[in-house]
């Protein structure tokens, strides 16, 4: 039953492992766009689009509760950092 766990519990961390592998190179992207689009805006800050796109995201993604909550956490920080700012 240990056995049986632990393999489980080591396919789950791989599966995330390439998850995060696939995710990082398009964050890293996304960051670079961002700051491509800064340089053709007036203002450097567009809530209303960073709420649409957030809409979207959570829209498309299907996580409902807690899940929805950390994901919408997680693009907020991608949208600071997007700004060059921390929080």
């Amino acid at each position: 039953m240990k056995e049986r766990l632990c393999a489980s519990l080591l396919r789950l961390r791989r599966d995330i492992d390439s998850i995060d592998r696939r995710l990082a190179p398009l964050l890293a992207r996304r960051l670079q766009l961002a700051a491509r689009t800064a340089a053709h805006k007036r203002a450097p800050l567009d809530r209303a689009r960073e709420r649409a796109v957030l809409r979207g995201i959570l829209r498309a993604s299907g996580a409902r509760g807690r899940a929805a909550q950390a994901l919408a956490a997680v693009y907020r920080e991608i949208f600071r950092a997007s700004r060059g700012r921390t929080p």
